[in-house]
């Protein structure tokens, strides 16, 4: 066997031992594949395709347990499955190992929020914003979890600073709910009307006035 030959051999025989193989993807390679994959329409429509992620997640976990982007990963489907116990588990996993993404505290909040634990959960978007000063969605869920707690005359003046910074529809939708809650109909109106068209937000108006009428009665 010449010298190039045996180098060749030596090379496919370490690639065997170490359990590598040229046609298989990293583990990288397959999340940057599933992440890209859960973002299209049809995956939000299949529940499946989902199930099938959080199975390979599952798989990947227990092979590589210290990877930070599989817990991630791992918590943003359970989030869309609605698991919020499990997607906990997974984002607490992901930043205890350091990950760094905003999603962690985003889903850590929603969850928070899901369990009508309003304080721990704007204690996570505030964790969340020091790290992330300008991530508006972490901010517009601060803002919404208060109106959860009921306080929505502070819901009502972060959103109106926030709209300010940037006017996106769901900054907007929440700084609507804050004016209804607040008996300031009109104002709630006019926001809406624009965002969903007049016979939505009249459709709203109707709900607000009944959840506002409740929530005021002596």
């Amino acid at each position: 066997m010449t010298r190039s030959g045996r180098f060749f051999w030596l090379l496919i025989v370490t690639m065997m031992a170490s359990g590598c193989s040229v046609f298989q993807p990293s583990v990288e390679q397959r999340l940057q594949r599933m992440q890209q994959t859960s973002e299209t329409s049809d995956f939000a429509d299949s529940d499946g395709a989902l199930q099938n992620q959080l199975n390979e997640l599952k798989q990947l976990r227990q092979q590589y347990p210290d990877n930070p982007g599989l817990w991630l990963q791992s918590g943003r489907l359970a989030l869309k499955s609605g698991d919020c116990y499990a997607a906990t588990v997974a984002f607490k996993q992901a930043l205890g190992l350091e990950a760094d993404d905003a999603d962690i505290f985003l889903g850590l909040g929603v969850c928070a929020d899901y369990n009508n634990n309003h304080p721990q959960a704007q204690q996570y978007y505030r964790r969340g914003i020091s790290r992330y000063p300008r991530h508006w969605q972490l901010q517009n869920n601060l803002a919404y979890s208060r109106l959860l707690q009921g306080k929505s005359q502070q819901a009502l003046n972060d959103l109106l600073y926030l709209a300010q910074q940037y006017p996106y529809p769901a900054v907007r939708h929440n700084l609507a709910i804050a004016y209804a809650m607040q008996g300031q109909f009109d104002q709630a109106y006019q926001i809406e009307a624009e965002l969903y068209g007049e016979q939505q937000a009249m459709n709203n108006q109707l709900a607000y006035r009944h959840f506002h009428q409740r929530e005021t009665a002596p």
